[in-house]
């Protein structure tokens, strides 16, 4: 250490909290001292810390000091979006302005969201295969500009991601419903990567490019359960970890590794097949329908066992899986329709492999989004274990949020997060909250409303 961090991080504190017009919280400066510590002396720290404390501050503050005293990269990852562009506009700014005043280092912080989040150029211009067409609600006889709501909609995407630096979903003010942006973005399995011609244009792996180079990156919990699960190396080196609305980093984890498998996914994955390559996907489409038949008697819910229908149409699918991740390997054809078939598989060759894992460590469940369209997700019981040899491993993590402790003992978040498993010792903090919830607090009690559950 070049400095004491301590010391470094609180006055970066009295210099945020006086630009931001602010008073000193002593939560907030016992948070933000507890962390230096923490930091300096290569350890986990779990802080609970109540509403009005100024938790991204008091976590920026050493985080980002000792970045730019010791030349290391640090990461902050969210469970929402909201809050990682209230850290990137807001927080993050006032933190680095102040680090550079003391060190003379001005930090480079930057945000990485999943693919989905950014436009994809190629996708727009209709370049990319969709579910149909983007303008599909046209007058057919109103030539060819686009006249229904959907049509205008993505002109005004179009307009807008030729003038946008980042194309990132958050900038694009006011927004677009979710079906409108599903024709303007992709999900990293149907990415052309460098097969597409569009790449040196690409938002997302510009977003991708610079957080690697970034001394900050901010993600979210599920770009950071991926890192974690997978074995990625999605954000470089990084040398300290701050865990933002920590108590849902574990649930977070277990939904991004859970894995979805329905008839109408193996169908779709049949058509890709035979349009992209002119495979012959009759097996494919059959064990779908097994797959189907097997599910529709089911119940909604939890299946404590699985039933030997469902093990043997998995299995028969899993068989069809195999040969057409073979048979597209093989095929004759263009790079970039090979990607897209290859993604369509994957995605349910991945779906199997996590049904395939021991059933006493795994989850699977029914359920329907509508009549006679079921869904099999399954997915891993326990994260613990990756988050923390991969997801903190001996790096110092700060893990923060409103509700940790049960009971007031941390040991179970603790153990949820992986912090009981990673090399580094741990202990929790509870700083409190400067209001006083019987003299700050109103309830409201809405008369008209239905008593709950009706």
């Amino acid at each position: 250490m070049s400095e004491d961090l301590v010391g470094a991080s609180g006055g970066v504190l009295d210099d945020v909290v006086a630009a931001m017009g602010g008073t000193p919280r002593e939560g907030q400066a016992f948070m933000a001292a507890e962390a230096a510590m923490a930091i300096e002396e290569r350890r986990h720290l779990m802080v609970q810390a109540g509403t009005g404390t100024g938790k991204s501050i008091g976590y920026l503050t050493p985080l980002l000091t000792h970045c730019a005293l010791n030349g290391v990269r640090g990461l902050v990852s969210t469970a929402t979006l909201a809050l990682q562009r209230q850290i990137l506009v807001k927080d993050a700014p006032a933190v680095v302005d102040a680090v550079a005043a003391r060190t003379g280092v001005r930090l480079d912080v930057r945000v990485l969201k999943g693919w989905s989040n950014y436009v994809c150029l190629h996708r727009l211009q209709g370049g990319h295969p969709a579910a149909g067409t983007l303008f599909e609600d046209r007058d057919p006889g109103a030539g060819t500009e686009p006249t229904g709501e959907l049509g205008r909609q993505i002109v005004r995407l179009r307009e807008w991601a030729r003038a946008s630096d980042t194309g990132d979903r958050d900038d694009l003010e006011p927004g677009v419903p979710d079906r409108v942006w599903h024709y303007a973005s992709v999900a990293k399995p149907e990415c052309l990567g460098r097969h597409c011609p569009l790449i040196d244009d690409c938002f997302a792996q510009r977003a991708r490019d610079a957080a690697a180079e970034a001394d900050v990156v901010i993600t979210n919990h599920s770009l950071f359960g991926i890192n974690a699960t997978e074995g990625s190396s999605l954000f470089g080196e990084i040398d300290a970890v701050v865990v933002d609305e920590a108590h849902e980093l574990a649930d977070r984890v277990r939904s991004q590794a859970a894995r979805d498998i329905t008839p109408a996914r193996v169908a779709r994955a049949a058509r890709s097949l035979r349009s992209a390559l002119s495979l012959e996907v009759s097996d494919l489409e059959e064990a779908g329908n097994g797959l189907g038949a097997a599910l529709a008697p089911l119940p909604d819910g939890l299946l404590e066992k699985r039933p030997a229908a469902l093990v043997d149409a998995m299995a028969v699918l899993d068989d069809a899986v195999r040969r057409a991740q073979q048979e597209v390997g093989e095929a004759e054809a263009d790079q970039a329709a090979k990607l897209l078939a290859r993604g369509a598989v994957e995605e349910l060759a991945g779906a199997l492999d996590e049904w395939g894992r021991d059933p006493d460590r795994s989850i699977a469940y029914v359920s329907r989004t509508e009549p006679g369209a079921e869904h099999l997700t399954v997915g891993p019981l326990d994260v613990a274990g990756p988050l923390g040899a991969v997801g903190f491993g001996e790096r110092p993590a700060i893990l923060t949020s409103a509700t940790l402790a049960l009971g007031g003992s941390f040991d179970f978040m603790a153990a949820e997060c992986g912090l009981a498993l990673s090399p580094a010792p741990w202990h929790g903090i509870d700083v409190g909250s400067p209001f006083d919830p019987a003299a700050q607090a109103i309830r409201y009690v809405a008369r008209r409303l239905p008593v709950p559950g009706r």
